[in-house]
C-alpha cells in the first residue's frame, strides 16, 4: 500500500476510534467554507495538483448535511481547470464533544475545463472553448471540524478519488467553515 494511501486509512481508523460515547448535538445550520488543498493521482505520474474550493453544505436530517462545492486549479497553458460535485457529510456516531465534530463523507465528482488559444497567424484572433463531465467520478472519505469561535470552525479532511470501485488518488484539505444563522447559546 502506498503512503498516501497509508495516510488515508490511519486518518479514517483514528476518527472511527475516537467516537466512542452517546452525546446530542446542537442542531445543525447551513454552512459556508473555502478550503486549500491538493489531490494526489497516479494517473499524473504520482504528482499532487494543487487549488481551492468553495463549498455551501445544508444540513438533512440525522445530523447529515449534503455539500455542493466547486473547485479551481491554478491556470495552466491557457486553460482554466476544475471539478464540481455533491458530497454527503455524516457525523460520525457517538460524539462527546460539541466542538469536535468528525464526519464520514461520500459522494460524486465531475471536471471541467475551459481553453482560449489564439490564432499563430493572426494573434488578434482567438478561440475558446468548454469541456464538461458529468459527476462519475466518486469519492469516499471522512475529516474532522474543530470549532475555534463561535462561528467559525477549521476543517479537515481527506477522500480517496474512486473510478468505479478503484482508487485513482487521494484528495487531502483544509479549510474554514461559517455557519450561518441564529446559533444556540453555550
Amino acid at each position: 500500500m502506498g503512503n498516501a494511501r497509508n495516510i488515508v486509512a490511519v486518518f479514517l481508523i483514528c476518527g472511527w476510534a475516537a467516537a466512542a460515547q452517546a452525546q446530542p448535538t446542537e442542531p445543525q445550520h447551513v454552512e459556508i467554507g473555502a478550503s486549500l488543498g491538493s489531490v494526489l493521482t497516479w494517473f499524473y505520474g504520482g504528482h499532487a495538483i494543487g487549488g481551492g474550493d468553495v463549498r455551501v453544505a445544508v444540513p438533512i436530517r440525522g445530523g447529515r448535511a449534503i455539500e455542493g462545492f466547486v473547485g479551481l486549479t491554478p491556470v495552466a497553458e491557457h486553460a482554466i481547470t476544475g471539478v464540481y460535485g455533491l458530497l454527503v457529510r455524516r457525523p460520525l456516531r457517538d460524539q462527546t464533544d460539541p466542538d469536535v465534530e468528525q464526519f464520514f463523507s461520500y459522494g460524486v465528482v465531475g471536471a471541467f475545463s475551459h481553453y482560449r488559444t489564439t490564432e499563430y497567424r493572426n494573434p488578434s484572433v482567438s478561440h475558446s472553448s468548454t469541456v464538461i463531465t458529468p459527476p462519475v467520478i466518486g469519492l469516499l472519505g471522512g475529516g474532522v471540524q474543530y470549532r475555534v469561535a463561535p462561528r467559525v470552525k477549521v476543517r479537515i479532511e481527506s477522500q480517496l478519488v474512486m473510478a468505479l470501485i478503484l482508487p485513482v488518488g487521494v484528495r487531502a484539505a483544509a479549510g474554514i467553515s461559517v455557519p450561518l444563522g441564529k446559533l444556540s447559546s453555550q
